[in-house]
Protein backbone atom coordinates (compact mmCIF):
# COMPACT_ATOMS: atom_id res chain seq x y z
CA UNK A 1 0.00 0.00 0.00
CA UNK A 2 2.68 2.21 1.27
CA UNK A 3 4.61 1.76 -2.38
CA UNK A 4 1.36 1.96 -4.40
CA UNK A 5 1.03 5.64 -3.18
CA UNK A 6 4.42 6.64 -3.64
CA UNK A 7 4.42 7.19 -7.26
CA UNK A 8 1.01 9.91 -6.80
CA UNK A 9 2.39 12.27 -4.33
CA UNK A 10 5.68 12.52 -6.19
CA UNK A 11 4.03 13.56 -8.92
CA UNK A 12 2.11 15.90 -6.74
CA UNK A 13 5.57 17.06 -5.20
CA UNK A 14 6.88 17.11 -8.74
CA UNK A 15 4.64 19.27 -10.04
CA UNK A 16 4.48 21.96 -6.91
CA UNK A 17 7.99 22.07 -7.26
CA UNK A 18 7.85 22.72 -11.13
CA UNK A 19 5.02 25.40 -10.86
CA UNK A 20 7.30 27.33 -7.99
CA UNK A 21 10.24 27.27 -9.99
CA UNK A 22 8.95 28.63 -12.98
CA UNK A 23 6.82 31.77 -10.87
CA UNK A 24 10.00 32.43 -8.98
CA UNK A 25 11.63 32.82 -12.68
CA UNK A 26 8.66 34.93 -13.64
CA UNK A 27 9.07 37.03 -10.69
CA UNK A 28 12.99 37.61 -10.77
CA UNK A 29 12.62 38.19 -14.51
CA UNK A 30 9.96 40.96 -13.84
CA UNK A 31 12.38 42.29 -11.53
CA UNK A 32 14.77 42.55 -13.91
CA UNK A 33 12.93 44.31 -17.00
CA UNK A 34 11.72 46.55 -14.14
CA UNK A 35 15.37 47.80 -13.58
CA UNK A 36 16.31 47.11 -16.78
CA UNK A 37 13.96 49.59 -18.38
CA UNK A 38 15.76 52.43 -17.50
CA UNK A 39 13.10 55.49 -17.10
CA UNK A 40 10.19 53.91 -16.64
CA UNK A 41 11.25 51.20 -14.66
CA UNK A 42 10.51 50.55 -11.26
CA UNK A 43 12.43 48.72 -8.39
CA UNK A 44 9.82 46.80 -6.56
CA UNK A 45 7.00 48.96 -6.23
CA UNK A 46 9.08 52.02 -6.65
CA UNK A 47 9.17 53.83 -9.64
CA UNK A 48 12.29 55.51 -10.83
CA UNK A 49 12.62 59.09 -11.44
CA UNK A 50 15.17 62.13 -12.36
CA UNK A 51 14.81 65.59 -10.26
CA UNK A 52 16.13 68.84 -10.53
CA UNK A 53 15.60 71.57 -8.13
CA UNK A 54 13.20 74.28 -8.57
CA UNK A 55 15.76 77.48 -9.44
CA UNK A 56 14.95 81.31 -8.44
CA UNK A 57 16.47 83.13 -11.57
CA UNK A 58 15.52 85.76 -13.82
CA UNK A 59 13.19 84.54 -16.53
CA UNK A 60 11.80 86.06 -19.86
CA UNK A 61 9.29 85.68 -22.74
CA UNK A 62 10.85 86.07 -25.65
CA UNK A 63 10.13 86.42 -29.50
CA UNK A 64 12.76 85.13 -31.97
CA UNK A 65 12.73 86.22 -36.06
CA UNK A 66 15.63 86.61 -38.66
CA UNK A 67 16.57 89.07 -40.60
CA UNK A 68 19.51 90.94 -42.52
CA UNK A 69 21.64 92.77 -40.80
CA UNK A 70 22.28 96.27 -42.02
CA UNK A 71 24.83 99.18 -40.75
CA UNK A 72 23.38 101.80 -38.36
CA UNK A 73 23.69 104.75 -40.32
CA UNK A 74 24.42 105.26 -44.27
CA UNK A 75 25.18 108.47 -45.79
CA UNK A 76 25.64 108.92 -49.48
CA UNK A 77 28.00 112.29 -49.47
CA UNK A 78 27.66 114.69 -52.27
CA UNK A 79 27.60 117.99 -53.04
CA UNK A 80 24.35 120.10 -53.26
CA UNK A 81 24.93 121.89 -56.64
CA UNK A 82 26.36 120.75 -59.70
CA UNK A 83 29.94 121.19 -61.00
CA UNK A 84 33.49 119.57 -61.32
CA UNK A 85 35.39 117.60 -58.96
CA UNK A 86 38.31 119.14 -58.03
CA UNK A 87 39.41 116.94 -55.29
CA UNK A 88 38.96 113.71 -53.42
CA UNK A 89 40.83 113.39 -50.36
CA UNK A 90 39.99 109.76 -48.94
CA UNK A 91 39.72 106.50 -49.93
CA UNK A 92 37.55 103.18 -49.78
CA UNK A 93 37.94 102.10 -46.48
CA UNK A 94 39.88 105.32 -45.13
CA UNK A 95 38.05 106.38 -41.29
CA UNK A 96 36.67 109.39 -41.03
CA UNK A 97 35.28 111.83 -38.21
CA UNK A 98 32.41 113.90 -37.92
CA UNK A 99 33.17 117.41 -40.21
CA UNK A 100 36.17 116.14 -41.97
CA UNK A 101 36.44 117.33 -45.34
CA UNK A 102 36.34 114.56 -47.94
CA UNK A 103 36.43 116.07 -50.89
CA UNK A 104 35.17 119.96 -52.99
CA UNK A 105 34.07 120.74 -56.02
CA UNK A 106 36.10 123.43 -58.25
CA UNK A 107 35.09 126.89 -56.37
CA UNK A 108 36.65 129.50 -58.62
CA UNK A 109 33.86 130.75 -60.21
CA UNK A 110 32.20 130.76 -57.09
CA UNK A 111 34.59 132.75 -54.82
CA UNK A 112 34.63 135.57 -57.97
CA UNK A 113 30.45 134.97 -57.46
CA UNK A 114 31.08 135.96 -53.69
CA UNK A 115 33.29 138.85 -54.63
CA UNK A 116 31.42 140.40 -56.22
CA UNK A 117 28.10 139.46 -54.00
CA UNK A 118 30.72 141.25 -51.20
CA UNK A 119 31.11 144.38 -53.72
CA UNK A 120 27.32 144.94 -54.47
CA UNK A 121 26.93 144.78 -50.20
CA UNK A 122 29.34 147.72 -50.15
CA UNK A 123 28.06 149.37 -52.88
CA UNK A 124 24.34 149.27 -51.05
CA UNK A 125 25.33 149.71 -47.94
CA UNK A 126 26.64 153.30 -49.09
CA UNK A 127 23.34 154.24 -50.95
CA UNK A 128 21.71 153.46 -47.75
CA UNK A 129 24.06 156.28 -46.10
CA UNK A 130 23.09 158.71 -48.55
CA UNK A 131 19.34 157.84 -48.63
CA UNK A 132 19.34 157.90 -44.83
CA UNK A 133 21.06 161.63 -45.03
CA UNK A 134 19.03 163.10 -47.54
CA UNK A 135 16.04 161.45 -45.68
CA UNK A 136 16.53 163.19 -42.47
CA UNK A 137 17.45 166.68 -43.92
CA UNK A 138 14.32 166.57 -45.97
CA UNK A 139 12.22 165.48 -43.16
CA UNK A 140 13.47 168.58 -41.26
CA UNK A 141 12.93 170.97 -44.09
CA UNK A 142 9.40 169.66 -44.40
CA UNK A 143 8.75 170.22 -41.09
CA UNK A 144 9.29 173.64 -41.30
CA UNK A 145 7.04 173.86 -44.19
CA UNK A 146 10.40 174.56 -46.56
CA UNK A 147 9.79 171.76 -49.22
CA UNK A 148 6.84 170.34 -50.25
CA UNK A 149 5.26 167.12 -49.65
CA UNK A 150 6.26 165.84 -53.16
CA UNK A 151 9.70 166.05 -52.27
CA UNK A 152 9.53 164.63 -48.55
CA UNK A 153 7.73 161.44 -50.43
CA UNK A 154 10.38 161.11 -52.47
CA UNK A 155 13.45 161.24 -50.16
CA UNK A 156 11.19 158.55 -47.99
CA UNK A 157 10.90 156.65 -50.97
CA UNK A 158 14.72 156.42 -51.82
CA UNK A 159 15.34 155.42 -48.32
CA UNK A 160 13.16 152.17 -48.61
CA UNK A 161 14.86 151.51 -52.14
CA UNK A 162 18.08 151.56 -50.60
CA UNK A 163 17.27 149.62 -47.80
CA UNK A 164 15.75 147.19 -50.11
CA UNK A 165 18.72 147.29 -52.61
CA UNK A 166 21.27 146.18 -49.26
CA UNK A 167 18.84 143.39 -48.45
CA UNK A 168 19.01 142.39 -52.05
CA UNK A 169 22.87 142.55 -52.13
CA UNK A 170 23.34 140.91 -48.44
CA UNK A 171 21.05 137.94 -49.98
CA UNK A 172 23.07 136.96 -52.99
CA UNK A 173 26.37 137.08 -50.99
CA UNK A 174 24.26 134.70 -48.51
CA UNK A 175 23.74 132.48 -51.68
CA UNK A 176 27.44 132.89 -52.98
CA UNK A 177 28.56 131.69 -49.61
CA UNK A 178 25.73 129.16 -49.36
CA UNK A 179 27.59 127.88 -52.80
CA UNK A 180 31.13 127.53 -50.90
CA UNK A 181 29.79 126.17 -48.45
CA UNK A 182 28.04 123.24 -50.21
CA UNK A 183 30.34 122.43 -52.55
CA UNK A 184 32.90 120.88 -49.70
CA UNK A 185 31.69 117.74 -48.97
CA UNK A 186 32.19 116.85 -45.15
CA UNK A 187 31.79 113.74 -43.24
CA UNK A 188 27.95 113.07 -41.17
CA UNK A 189 29.19 111.49 -38.67
CA UNK A 190 32.39 109.28 -37.61
CA UNK A 191 32.50 106.13 -40.03
CA UNK A 192 34.51 104.23 -42.61
CA UNK A 193 33.89 105.17 -46.30
CA UNK A 194 32.83 102.36 -47.92
CA UNK A 195 32.24 103.00 -51.44
CA UNK A 196 33.96 106.37 -53.90
CA UNK A 197 31.56 106.73 -56.87
CA UNK A 198 33.00 109.32 -58.95
CA UNK A 199 36.96 110.59 -59.50
CA UNK A 200 38.77 113.71 -59.58
CA UNK A 201 37.08 115.67 -62.67
CA UNK A 202 34.36 114.53 -63.13
CA UNK A 203 30.98 116.56 -63.44
CA UNK A 204 28.48 115.91 -60.84
CA UNK A 205 25.30 117.37 -60.96
CA UNK A 206 22.87 116.54 -57.80
CA UNK A 207 19.64 117.17 -59.55
CA UNK A 208 20.22 113.79 -62.28
CA UNK A 209 19.99 109.90 -61.63
CA UNK A 210 23.91 108.50 -61.19
CA UNK A 211 22.65 105.12 -62.58
CA UNK A 212 25.41 102.75 -61.22
CA UNK A 213 27.19 105.19 -59.67
CA UNK A 214 25.49 105.94 -56.08
CA UNK A 215 23.76 108.74 -55.35
CA UNK A 216 26.94 110.91 -54.15
CA UNK A 217 30.35 111.05 -54.42
CA UNK A 218 31.37 108.82 -51.53
CA UNK A 219 29.59 106.57 -49.32
CA UNK A 220 30.00 106.56 -45.85
CA UNK A 221 29.03 103.58 -43.07
CA UNK A 222 28.82 103.99 -39.31
CA UNK A 223 29.48 100.19 -38.16
CA UNK A 224 29.74 100.76 -34.85
CA UNK A 225 26.15 99.71 -34.28
CA UNK A 226 24.12 97.60 -36.80
CA UNK A 227 20.67 97.26 -37.53
CA UNK A 228 17.77 94.41 -38.01
CA UNK A 229 14.52 94.97 -39.78
CA UNK A 230 12.48 91.74 -38.37
CA UNK A 231 8.42 90.90 -39.47
CA UNK A 232 6.42 90.51 -36.89
CA UNK A 233 2.71 88.97 -37.87
CA UNK A 234 -0.28 90.30 -35.93
CA UNK A 235 -0.40 87.95 -33.05
CA UNK A 236 2.94 89.78 -31.96
CA UNK A 237 2.91 93.29 -32.88
CA UNK A 238 0.70 94.12 -30.52
CA UNK A 239 3.72 92.82 -27.47
CA UNK A 240 6.95 94.82 -28.94
CA UNK A 241 7.39 98.39 -28.51
CA UNK A 242 10.29 100.73 -28.35
CA UNK A 243 12.81 100.56 -25.46
CA UNK A 244 12.54 96.63 -25.49
CA UNK A 245 15.75 94.56 -24.79
CA UNK A 246 17.27 92.67 -27.75
CA UNK A 247 19.61 90.71 -29.09
CA UNK A 248 21.31 89.60 -31.98
CA UNK A 249 23.13 85.69 -32.99
CA UNK A 250 25.18 85.16 -36.32
CA UNK A 251 25.83 81.52 -37.04
CA UNK A 252 29.46 82.60 -37.97
CA UNK A 253 30.09 83.33 -33.80
CA UNK A 254 28.29 80.54 -32.40
CA UNK A 255 28.02 81.42 -28.16
CA UNK A 256 28.09 85.37 -29.02
CA UNK A 257 25.58 87.65 -28.40
CA UNK A 258 25.07 91.31 -29.53
CA UNK A 259 22.79 93.37 -27.02
CA UNK A 260 20.61 96.58 -27.92
CA UNK A 261 16.85 97.30 -28.11
CA UNK A 262 13.60 97.91 -30.23
CA UNK A 263 13.71 101.42 -31.49
CA UNK A 264 9.98 101.33 -33.65
CA UNK A 265 7.15 99.62 -34.79
CA UNK A 266 5.41 100.52 -37.41
CA UNK A 267 1.65 100.50 -36.84
CA UNK A 268 0.78 99.66 -40.12
CA UNK A 269 0.92 96.73 -41.81
CA UNK A 270 2.61 95.58 -44.97
CA UNK A 271 -0.58 95.22 -47.79
CA UNK A 272 1.34 92.54 -49.29
CA UNK A 273 2.30 90.13 -46.22
CA UNK A 274 0.15 91.81 -43.80
CA UNK A 275 3.57 91.76 -41.56
CA UNK A 276 4.27 94.48 -39.12
CA UNK A 277 8.36 96.08 -39.35
CA UNK A 278 9.95 96.61 -36.44
CA UNK A 279 13.60 97.72 -36.22
CA UNK A 280 16.49 96.49 -33.56
CA UNK A 281 19.81 98.29 -33.12
CA UNK A 282 22.52 96.74 -31.46
CA UNK A 283 26.18 96.96 -30.51
CA UNK A 284 28.98 95.94 -32.61
CA UNK A 285 31.87 95.76 -30.39
CA UNK A 286 35.07 95.37 -32.47
CA UNK A 287 33.10 95.66 -35.51
CA UNK A 288 32.39 91.68 -35.83
CA UNK A 289 29.06 92.04 -37.09
CA UNK A 290 29.38 92.70 -40.91
CA UNK A 291 26.52 94.45 -42.34
CA UNK A 292 24.84 91.98 -45.09
CA UNK A 293 24.68 88.55 -42.78
CA UNK A 294 21.77 87.22 -41.60
CA UNK A 295 21.11 87.17 -37.60
CA UNK A 296 18.54 85.39 -35.22
CA UNK A 297 16.83 88.38 -33.45
CA UNK A 298 15.22 88.00 -30.11
CA UNK A 299 13.07 90.39 -28.73
CA UNK A 300 12.79 90.34 -24.67
CA UNK A 301 9.30 90.60 -24.19
CA UNK A 302 8.60 90.49 -20.57
CA UNK A 303 11.30 90.03 -17.61
CA UNK A 304 10.86 88.54 -14.24
CA UNK A 305 13.65 88.93 -12.17
CA UNK A 306 14.06 86.61 -9.43
CA UNK A 307 11.23 83.92 -10.20
CA UNK A 308 10.40 80.34 -9.10
CA UNK A 309 11.52 78.53 -12.45
CA UNK A 310 10.66 75.06 -13.43
CA UNK A 311 11.86 72.95 -17.06
CA UNK A 312 8.82 72.65 -18.75
CA UNK A 313 9.17 68.78 -19.09
CA UNK A 314 8.17 69.53 -14.87
CA UNK A 315 4.79 70.88 -16.10
CA UNK A 316 1.82 68.04 -16.84
CA UNK A 317 -0.65 69.98 -18.48
CA UNK A 318 -1.17 73.45 -17.41
CA UNK A 319 -1.31 73.17 -13.74
CA UNK A 320 0.70 69.83 -12.23
CA UNK A 321 4.16 69.40 -11.17
CA UNK A 322 5.19 66.60 -9.08
CA UNK A 323 8.46 66.66 -6.34
CA UNK A 324 9.76 64.24 -4.77
CA UNK A 325 9.51 64.04 -0.96
CA UNK A 326 11.75 61.67 0.74
CA UNK A 327 11.31 59.13 -2.35
CA UNK A 328 7.34 59.07 -2.24
CA UNK A 329 5.90 61.35 -5.50
CA UNK A 330 3.75 64.62 -4.16
CA UNK A 331 1.47 65.77 -6.43
CA UNK A 332 1.31 69.87 -6.87
CA UNK A 333 -1.18 72.25 -8.46
CA UNK A 334 0.83 75.36 -9.46
CA UNK A 335 -0.26 78.78 -11.14
CA UNK A 336 2.23 79.08 -13.82
CA UNK A 337 3.35 82.87 -15.40
CA UNK A 338 6.14 83.41 -17.94
CA UNK A 339 7.28 80.60 -20.03
CA UNK A 340 10.02 80.39 -22.41
CA UNK A 341 11.76 77.40 -24.60
CA UNK A 342 12.77 75.41 -22.06
CA UNK A 343 11.89 77.06 -18.83
CA UNK A 344 8.37 77.92 -17.03
CA UNK A 345 8.15 80.42 -14.04
CA UNK A 346 6.02 78.90 -11.27
CA UNK A 347 3.56 81.59 -9.40
CA UNK A 348 2.68 79.51 -6.57
CA UNK A 349 2.84 75.67 -5.47
CA UNK A 350 6.37 74.80 -5.73
CA UNK A 351 8.74 76.09 -3.41
CA UNK A 352 12.36 77.09 -4.52
CA UNK A 353 15.25 74.31 -3.93
CA UNK A 354 12.23 71.30 -3.93
CA UNK A 355 13.16 68.47 -5.86
CA UNK A 356 10.96 68.81 -8.99
CA UNK A 357 10.55 66.00 -11.20
CA UNK A 358 11.50 65.93 -14.91
CA UNK A 359 11.96 62.46 -15.95
CA UNK A 360 9.70 59.31 -14.73
CA UNK A 361 6.47 61.86 -14.41
CA UNK A 362 4.10 60.99 -16.75
CA UNK A 363 1.59 58.44 -15.29
CA UNK A 364 2.45 58.93 -11.51
CA UNK A 365 0.12 59.72 -8.37
CA UNK A 366 0.58 61.30 -5.38
CA UNK A 367 2.22 58.84 -2.96
CA UNK A 368 3.94 56.65 -5.50
CA UNK A 369 7.37 55.58 -3.87
CA UNK A 370 10.34 56.41 -5.95
CA UNK A 371 13.83 55.91 -6.54
CA UNK A 372 15.41 59.20 -6.78
CA UNK A 373 18.49 60.32 -9.55
CA UNK A 374 19.09 63.97 -9.69
CA UNK A 375 20.18 65.22 -12.75
CA UNK A 376 19.86 67.85 -15.58
CA UNK A 377 16.59 67.65 -17.21
CA UNK A 378 16.33 67.23 -21.26
CA UNK A 379 15.09 70.16 -23.07
CA UNK A 380 12.56 70.31 -25.45
CA UNK A 381 13.11 69.63 -29.07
Amino acid sequence: MIWSRMPKVSAALWQTTVVAVVVGFLVAGGGCGRRGGGKQGQTGAATWVRVVPAAVKTIAQTLKHTGQVRAWRVANVGPEIGGRIARIYVQEGDWVKKGQVLAELDTRSMRLQKEQAEAAVAVAKANLETAQRTWERISKLHEQGMVTDQDFEKAELGLKSAKAQLQQAKAALHLAEYQLDVAIMKAPFDGVVTGKWHEEGDVVNPMMGMAGRGSGVLTVVDPTKVKVMVQLPPSEVGLVHRGQKAFLEVATMPGRRFYGQVTWVNPGADPGSKTFTAQVVCKNPGLAIKPGVFADVTIVVEEHPEAIVVPRVAVLGDSIVFVAENNVARERRVRIGLKNKDEVEVLDGVRPGEAVIVEGNYGLSDGTPLVVQTGKAETQP
